[in-house]
């Protein structure tokens, strides 16, 4: 099997005071797949009021880990006052793929997000 890996750091325990050992679980893990040339895919820890910090981190990891690959899920900015960030966020991605980082991202048309199945996994787990 080839060594792809999907983070979503958007849900617990992954909040953005992570402890020092995940960081580098997640660097080490970026590695493996970075050694085979694969993919890393990522549902970022933000997309409102830390969307900036959330991405940086990512691309930070990415360095790190000498990835050549990495996907960014649901990439969007979440409420209108965050919505100028998108520009900085760009300007990011434009210069970590000239530091040799292909970031690619993918957008839903949805206007809503968090769904009831949030709700019904968060119900499973207590049983």
């Amino acid at each position: 099997m080839m060594p792809v890996i999907k983070l979503s750091l958007y849900f617990w325990p992954f909040d953005f005071n992570m402890h020092p050992k995940i960081i580098d679980e997640i660097i080490e893990l970026c590695k493996v797949v970075a050694k085979h040339d694969k993919i890393v895919t990522v549902h970022l820890k933000s997309e409102g009021d830390n969307l900036i910090e959330s991405l940086s981190e990512m691309i930070y990891f990415a360095q790190v880990a000498q990835l050549k690959k990495l996907h960014i899920s649901h990439f969007k900015t979440a409420g209108a006052a965050n919505f100028h960030k998108l520009d900085e966020a760009f300007e990011l991605i434009e210069k970590a793929s000239q530091s040799n980082i292909n970031i690619t991202f993918d957008r839903y048309p949805y206007i809503e997000h968090t769904t009831r199945w949030r709700l019904y996994d968060s119900l499973c787990c207590l049983y």
